[in-house]
């Protein structure tokens, strides 16, 4: 199960890099094995830079990858994860997006007193999420700015 939830978060993803993106057929299909795909992957790349006369540049942040890319002469930009986030802000459309991650990818996310699902029956689309209140007076207050919010977007004023 959780893998075809990370399945539908990188979908949503390629979905959006697909827009902007040029799909090119490989030299070759892919196999089962990770290190057979990187070389062709690369190789792929290799052959699109002859045959288009394009520079594609690969962007990794895995060492074997960037190894490759340096046998076949390919350009790229090598990612080093970071071991340490030294964060002190985070806006609130990243909080809500990293609490909507979890909840896809864990199924299930507790949040104070508010319990939220990624995951749960008669969900119909990726963007659903179900909230469960443990404490009364939260989901008063919260029920009370849901029911001003609703009132506020039928209004239809855009930005």
């Amino acid at each position: 199960m959780k893998k075809s939830r990370l399945a539908c978060l990188a979908l949503a993803e390629y979905r959006e890099l697909r827009r902007y993106a040029v799909e090119i057929e490989g030299v070759e299909p892919s196999t089962n094995d990770k290190e057979q795909n990187d070389l062709i992957i690369v190789k792929t790349l290799r052959r699109f830079e002859k045959e288009r006369a394009a520079l594609p540049v690969m962007l990794t942040a895995d060492r074997q990858i960037v190894d490759l890319c340096e046998a076949e002469g390919i350009e790229y930009f090598h990612f080093s994860l970071p071991h340490a986030v030294e964060a002190n802000f985070c806006s609130s459309k990243s909080m809500l997006r990293l609490i909507y991650t979890l909840a896809m990818v864990f199924g299930v996310v507790r949040l104070n007193s508010v319990v939220i699902f990624g995951e749960f029956k008669g969900k119909k689309g990726i963007g659903e999420l179900k909230l469960r209140f443990l404490d009364d007076e939260l989901w008063r207050r919260f029920e009370n700015h849901l029911r001003i919010c609703r009132r506020l977007m039928g209004l239809g004023i855009r930005q």
